[in-house]
């Protein structure tokens, strides 16, 4: 009988030490998966007609770890060899071309210049510009397998810009007697 109680307390406490706290060693080597999640942003989204300008695009990652030990969070949602490509919306005319962004790690927000024109006889309003970006990451790494997936992606995102409603002026010659 004794050794019956035994067995059960022991199986009790390997099954149950997660729960109660005990601590477990964890090297934090194990394997994960995950991938980053990118979203574009521009925080001033308003245009003056008649302007070449620059307004800020911001790369957000939010990237998230689908499943394996967190302290290799970076591993997995870590966007490698980030460019970016912004395509024209009439009447927004995109100046600059593509950009090499480079990495944007987890929770991490990247500021990136793009500079526009704007004809003076621009339509005013909201116009949405389509955002390519491409980049690649590891996906899944087993290090006890020797198992590194990597995937490569491209991802259209858009973003709005208004162009503003402002007085515009135009010279005329006048003739006169005078």
């Amino acid at each position: 009988m004794r050794r019956t109680v035994l067995v059960v307390v022991t199986v009790g406490l390997f099954f149950t030490s997660p729960v109660t706290g005990i601590a477990i060693a964890d090297d934090g080597v194990g394997p994960v998966r995950g991938e980053p999640d990118l979203e574009v942003y521009t925080p001033d989204p308003t245009l003056m007609p008649g302007t070449t300008s620059q307004f800020i695009l911001q790369i957000e990652n939010d990237g998230k770890v689908r499943w394996g030990a967190t302290s290799q969070r970076e591993l997995v949602t870590t966007a490698r060899a980030v460019t970016l490509e912004v395509e024209d919306d009439d009447p927004i005319i995109i100046e600059t071309d593509r950009q090499s962004v480079g990495s944007v790690a987890g929770g991490e927000v990247r500021e990136i210049p793009i500079t526009v024109t704007v004809p003076e006889d621009a339509e005013t309003g909201s116009h949405s510009l389509d955002i390519k970006l491409r980049y690649s990451h590891t996906f899944q790494f087993s290090p006890g397998g020797g198992v590194v997936i990597e995937q490569s992606h491209r991802r259209t995102r858009s973003i709005d810009l208004t162009v503003a409603d402002s007085p515009r002026f135009e010279i005329q010659t006048l003739e006169s007697d005078v």
